[in-house]
């Protein structure tokens, strides 16, 4: 309700923002502060009441929408009853209403006289606090900006979304001035392209920054968040793929449609030409963090590998000997070794996909963590907790692709190409496409509040 009241708050100011000069007006040929008051609650009334009902058919759409996506059941309905209805469509009305009777209190309560006055000119300029606090955003966002650099994977993308907030929510305090700024520097070009009306335009934006800067702002956020988080997230799926890519060094990649059988990876190592040949079973792992009282669970993708998957793969080892990696060893991603504070020969936990605890020793750390996730561990303990147990490709290093072709023939649905596909992030793809569904939602409120007055 708090959110609800606040966004309400934020679009009936705006609102009224924009009709000063009505209300000026209005108080001018002898309207009272009430009546303007009762107008501002009564249109206000209408137009919540109307987007509470609309609500209703907007449910059905996120629902169908949730379903496609997987969030929900394809079969998930929902389940209307008259109670919750009516007490969101009260709470709505209430919210607005405050909201309206909040940023009705000035425009109502000046005097006529000054009313006339008043609308000739902007408010006054911006405070110094609410100034300083915005530039203090702003190079803090743009900071921010530089995270990826540093910090990789799923958390760099995570901090392009939270720098692009933080910029927005600065120009947002000091967009009156960043907005004066800018039409100050394409004002001579709009005079000299549009003429009379070019000037005008300029003039009026000059003299009246914080309207523009009102009006502007919902639209700069929402567009900038819808912009962050469908690139940050198709920029980090072309980073793990363009990694993957790099990281298999095999020369023939063998796959199925529902895995590899174990033994397939041992019959191509006895393949005349084949110097190497690595199972590769995809999985998860799932950590767990306290951070004071509370814990936080994160699932994230791991791989498993044979001993000798250096011949076939490159992880960019920092720590360590690849080849030591047998059953009950681990190898970690730089990053994430360096933020547990493990190094070679310490015990890492955490749990496999199927939930059972692991206690594995340390035997390498590595750069690639784009590429292989966080955790690397042997095939073996990796396919031990799949419910397939089956590896989810065979990287072979040399050999022809006639004898591979010849081996996979003997198992229905195996075939032999020659790269291998980036790991499925599901989770992220399901959040990916629920923060697509949020954005649009986002986008077409905001589209309906903009102002069309001046």
């Amino acid at each position: 309700m708090e959110v609800v009241a606040s966004q309400g708050e934020r679009d009936e100011a705006l609102t009224v923002e924009q009709r000063r000069r009505e209300f000026a007006l209005l108080r001018a040929v002898g309207a009272t502060p009430r009546q303007i008051r009762k107008m501002i609650g009564a249109e206000t009334l209408v137009v919540s009441a109307v987007a509470g009902v609309l609500g209703i058919a907007v449910s059905h759409g996120l629902r169908a929408a949730f379903a496609e996506i997987g969030v929900v059941p394809a079969d998930f309905t929902l389940s209307i009853s008259p109670l919750p209805l009516v007490a969101a469509l009260l709470i709505g009305v209430a919210a607005a209403r405050l909201a309206a009777w909040s940023a009705s209190r000035r425009p109502s309560s000046i005097k006529p006289v000054e009313a006339l006055g008043e609308v000739a000119v902007q408010k006054r300029d911006l405070g110094p606090v609410r100034l300083a606090i915005g530039w203090v955003l702003l190079a803090i966002g743009t900071a921010a900006t530089t995270l990826p650099l540093f910090l990789r994977g799923p958390l760099g993308a995570a901090m392009s979304v939270m720098a692009a907030l933080v910029l927005i929510i600065g120009l947002g305090l000091a967009d009156p001035r960043v907005v004066g700024t800018v039409v100050s520097r394409i004002a001579p070009a709009l005079s000299r392209f549009s003429g009379v009306s070019g000037y005008l335009a300029s003039a009026n934006v000059l003299k009246n920054s914080r309207r523009l800067a009102a009006a502007v702002t919902p639209l700069m956020l929402a567009i900038g968040f819808a912009l962050v988080n469908y690139y940050s997230q198709t920029t980090l799926t072309a980073a793990v793929q363009h990694e993957t890519t790099r990281s298999i060094t095999a020369d023939h990649v063998i796959t199925g449609v529902t895995g590899v059988p174990a033994e397939v990876s041992e019959a191509a190592r006895k393949l005349p030409g084949v110097t190497a040949a690595t199972s590769l079973v995809r999985t998860e792992v799932i950590t767990a963090s306290k951070t004071g009282d509370s814990v936080e669970v994160n699932r994230g993708p791991a791989n498993g590998l044979d001993a000798d998957a250096g011949d076939t793969v490159d992880l960019a080892v920092t720590s360590g000997r690849l080849e030591d990696l047998t059953a009950g060893t681990v190898a970690l991603s730089h990053a994430h070794a360096s933020w547990e504070d493990k190094k070679v020969g310490d015990t890492v936990e955490f749990w496999f996909a199927d939930g059972q605890q692991a206690r594995l020793r340390v035997v390498a750390t590595y750069e690639h963590d784009l590429a292989f996730g966080d955790h690397v561990l042997s095939a073996a303990d990796a396919r031990a907790h799949t419910s397939a147990g089956l590896d989810s490709a065979v990287l072979v290093r040399s050999g022809t692709a006639s004898a591979l072709k010849d081996l996979v023939s003997r198992y229905p649905g195996l075939t032999v190409t020659e790269r291998v596909a980036a790991q499925d992030q599901g989770d992220q793809r399901t959040q990916f496409l629920l923060n697509l569904v949020a954005v649009g939602v986002i986008l077409g409120t905001s589209r309906s509040r903009c102002p069309t007055r001046s």
